[in-house]
């Protein structure tokens, strides 16, 4: 008489799939996300904690997108990603076909309203630089707004596979849970066809001309500001020329971390995805459709620096709020601190406000740098 009682069956083609995978790569596969999820924790933990509770003149319109996505990476660290270690380090799925479509769901919402956030970080830069008469209202509530809006869309698009478009089923080498790829359920391809559309394909062609309109402008006011510098002596053009020459190199670099990080991280989840809705009866080992499901939970644990690191106000008070990560040779007092945020509130008049009417409000502000997130 079987045993009613066991979690654990190999009747089904995931379990055997897992089991036929190799030990090595279960193990792996745990040890990464296990550090994955630790880091991830303490990472977005710590960012939170800094920009929503310790120090609140942090908080710019950019700091609340990361907030909102340190929060989902938190969420999904907690409550997901150790389903997944539990799974690797026993060689399968434990948690049922209810805990599949719980991991599923919680997953998929938290990543594609990262992906959202992303792209309205974007959105958000150009209009900041490039249309900055539409950027005059300073208060997070549209930010709060467009971010609530940005949740229930992905929460409506995350919710159809479990009341009949798609569903949520075993995934990779049998100890995760996904949408189903194959779409031979439900209108699946349809499904997986929006998907690629909507939350990847859309958000890379919006990155591309917000940031590199953000560039070229800032290329621009740059060559406008040196031509009024003309009448001035040799030596304080070839300096000022330097200082433009040195913001819009580093400009430049945060503009390709920022989309490159993008890609690195959906970029070969959305090959799978297209490659299982263009080739339906083409077989793909299970471990390359692992790997790209675990590259996007690695994300997590960086995307908060990807946008923050470039920021000197903010490494600079990230340091003073947690003084064991600062160097022990590198000694920063309030005033050198307060100094940064000065040159860097100049750096935003002088890099973004082509207008002379806003040259008196860049001066005024006691806000970081929010044109190099």
């Amino acid at each position: 008489m079987p045993n009613n009682t066991t979690l654990i069956s190999i009747n089904s083609h995931h379990d055997i799939i897992a089991a036929q995978t190799p030990s090595w790569f279960h193990f792996t596969s745990g040890v990464i996300l296990l550090n994955t999820t630790v880091v991830s924790i303490v990472s977005n933990g710590f960012v939170i904690f800094a920009l929503l509770l310790k120090d609140r003149k942090l908080q710019t319109r950019t700091t609340v997108y990361i907030i909102a996505i340190c929060c989902l990476n938190l969420l999904m660290a907690t409550f997901g990603t150790p389903m997944v270690v539990i799974s690797c380090f026993n060689k399968l799925w434990l948690f049922g076909k209810s805990g599949c479509t719980y991991y599923g769901f919680l997953m998929s919402f938290g990543g594609l309203a990262s992906i959202f956030l992303l792209t309205m970080i974007s959105i958000d830069r150009y209009i900041y630089v490039v249309k900055h008469n539409l950027s005059k209202h300073q208060s997070t509530m549209p930010i709060i707004i467009t971010i609530t809006v940005c949740f229930f869309m992905t929460f409506g698009f995350t919710i159809s596979p479990l009341i009949g478009w798609n569903q949520y089923t075993y995934a990779g080498v049998g100890t995760s849970c996904a949408i189903d790829l194959t779409g031979e359920k439900n209108n699946g391809q349809s499904f997986v066809l929006v998907l690629c559309v909507i939350y990847f394909a859309l958000p890379v062609s919006v990155m591309i001309f917000a940031y590199g309109s953000v560039y070229a402008k800032v290329l621009k006011d740059s060559k406008a500001k040196l031509g009024y510098s003309r009448r001035k002596d040799v030596a304080l053009q070839r300096k000022e020329f330097r200082k433009k020459l040195s913001m819009e190199q580093e400009l430049a670099i945060t503009v390709i971390i920022n989309i490159c990080f993008f890609l690195m991280c959906y970029t070969p989840y959305a090959c799978v995805l297209l490659w299982k809705v263009l080739s339906k009866d083409a077989e793909i080992d299970p471990i390359v459709m692992a790997i790209p499901n675990m590259i996007t939970k690695i994300a997590g644990v960086f995307t908060p620096f990807v946008f923050l690191s470039k920021n000197d106000v903010f490494r600079e008070h990230m340091l003073n709020i947690y003084p064991c990560f600062r160097p022990r040779n590198v000694v920063h007092t309030r005033e050198s601190i307060e100094q940064t945020t000065m040159t860097s509130v100049q750096n935003i008049d002088e890099t973004t406000n082509v207008h002379p009417s806003n040259t008196k409000q860049g001066n005024n502000s006691k806000q970081p740098d929010d044109r190099k997130f």
